[in-house]
């Protein structure tokens, strides 16, 4: 009899400790692998209660999705609210990963988007501002590309080096071309403050 109690308490703990794990870890993370902690980041205008309490309640911050993403990537692409960077730092995430295409969360803002304030929670806390993706992206690059001229100036006052070419040989002064975002005044503004910086370019980046 005894034996047998013993069996069924170890079937019933196995159990529960599966039941346990399927439901912290196991339908946390959908066909991309990102966990519902990167799910609730995407769809976040602001800092809610339920992004704040899935990051305390997160065993591995730093944990990636099939992309080699992190919940920083997440945030640094959708968040509104620098204290969803804030919380994600205090909690341990790493600024300095970077995913599968060797990109960091601060060039997924720099692309994508346009909270200054993230943007710059993000560049004070890494120092890798002139990191290039393995297409030879920057941060500046994708910033001069894609965001507005607030984002752009924020990389610059970052030191952020406007020499720096992309894969198709055009630097970021270059990219604001394409920039649909930007005014042809902002163009032509942030061309000559490249162009001025470029020059200044030991003192810039000193």
């Amino acid at each position: 009899m005894k034996r047998n109690t013993i069996l069924l308490i170890l079937v019933i703990g196995a159990l529960i400790s599966g039941g346990l794990y399927y439901r912290y870890h196991g339908e946390e993370t959908d066909e991309r692998g990102a966990t519902k902690l990167m799910q609730a980041l995407e769809h976040e205008e602001q800092l809610t209660k339920e992004t704040a309490r899935l990051i305390k309640r997160s065993d591995d911050v730093n944990e990636r999705d099939l992309a080699g993403q992190t919940a920083l990537f997440y945030a640094a692409r959708h968040a509104k609210d620098p204290q969803a960077v804030r919380n994600l730092m205090a909690a341990g995430a790493d600024a300095y990963i970077t995913d599968n295409e060797g990109r960091t969360a601060l060039m997924n803002a720099a692309q994508y988007n346009e909270s200054v304030a993230v943007v710059e929670e993000l560049v004070k806390n890494a120092s890798h501002v002139n990191l290039q993706d393995k297409a030879g992206e920057t941060a500046l690059l994708l910033a001069a590309q894609n965001n507005t001229a607030d984002v752009i100036k924020v990389l610059l006052r970052a030191k952020a080096n406007p020499d720096l070419a992309g894969p198709d040989g055009k630097t970021p002064a270059q990219e604001l071309a394409e920039n649909k975002k930007l005014t042809d005044e902002e163009k032509a503004d942030y061309r000559q403050a490249m162009l001025v910086l470029s020059i200044l370019q030991p003192q810039h980046l000193e």
